[in-house]
């Protein structure tokens, strides 16, 4: 489960790239995908909650008050998912 749970982190954090490179096509006028790929990140950040849900729930951590943040967004160099189970 932790091995399926760092396949979606991963593809997560491609999407996040393949997204920044067509926010910059669009933002020089270039043709770009950018709806396309917006709709990738909401779609694999989805994956990547159902995945930390299930291993939470492996190991008995409670899911019903989760806490969610990312500073990938803001600092590419800072490559880290946070829950808090509390």
């Amino acid at each position: 489960m932790f091995n399926n749970f760092l396949t979606s982190l991963d593809a997560l954090e491609e999407a996040q790239a393949i997204a920044r490179k067509e926010a910059q096509r669009y933002a020089s006028g270039k043709s770009n995908d950018l709806e396309r790929a917006t709709q990738d990140v909401k779609d694999y950040s989805s994956h990547l909650k159902s995945d930390a849900l299930e291993l939470a729930q492996i190991f008995g951590y409670p899911t019903g008050n989760l806490v969610w943040a990312y500073r990938y967004e803001n600092d590419a160099s800072f490559n880290e998912v946070k829950v808090d189970f509390n």
